[in-house]
């Protein structure tokens, strides 16, 4: 898959789906837009409706780019325009159905068996099904980054209604568990990883 700065990705195919086996890196929209990267703290925080994107610790280091990818906000993530074209932000039911294929451990299953990226002791990690989560880390909503060696976390592009709030959806892998949690979060403007799925 190539993405809107043609950047090329590694996919694996999961069951009857199609999932980037890599961290989405992309700075522009599908309509050729650029994504605001932000890397000011209070900027960042403030920022609740445009799409906002960095990289852990406002790094500039390609090679880490090109292994973690970019952290995304919601608005970025969920509003139908990250993704290249044949591909979309999965939902919240794209990742149940990958959850529910690789059963019980599936959070081991999908992670990457080095402890070059994970920290120890990357507990079940035997990356079966080619998905090769990395540990990405992610921003506050104050701006500030968080846990990269031990957590990935991955947006979903829906959200649901709570409360009188809108919770957004997303999954996240960690270093100690073999566990794909689903949560969700009140706000948008975290920072997390993206992962792309193929439409069918």
């Amino acid at each position: 898959m190539t993405d809107q700065d043609g950047n090329v990705y590694k996919t694996i195919k999961i069951g009857k789906q199609t999932w980037m086996a890599e961290n989405l890196r992309t700075t522009k929209l599908s309509d050729g837009i650029l994504i605001n990267v932000i890397t000011n703290e209070r900027l960042w925080s403030i920022n609740y409706k445009d799409a906002a994107c960095c990289t852990y610790k406002n790094t500039l280091d390609k090679d880490s780019i090109e292994t973690y990818g970019r952290l995304y906000n919601w608005y970025a993530a969920g509003r139908g325009k990250l993704a290249p074209q044949g591909w979309r932000i999965p939902t919240d039911y794209d990742f149940s159905v990958l959850r529910k294929y690789l059963g019980e451990l599936a959070g081991g299953k999908m992670k990457a068996i080095s402890t070059v990226y994970w920290n120890t002791p990357n507990k079940g990690a035997t990356n079966e099904c080619g998905f090769s989560a990395l540990p990405g880390g992610y921003r506050m909503d104050d701006g500030t980054f968080r846990e990269i060696g031990y957590v990935g976390r991955w947006w979903c592009s829906d959200s649901i209604a709570n409360s009188y709030l809108y919770y957004k959806n997303f999954y996240q892998i960690e270093n100690t568990s073999t566990v794909l949690g689903g949560l969700s979060t009140p706000g948008g403007t975290q920072g997390f990883s993206v992962r792309c799925i193929q439409n069918n």
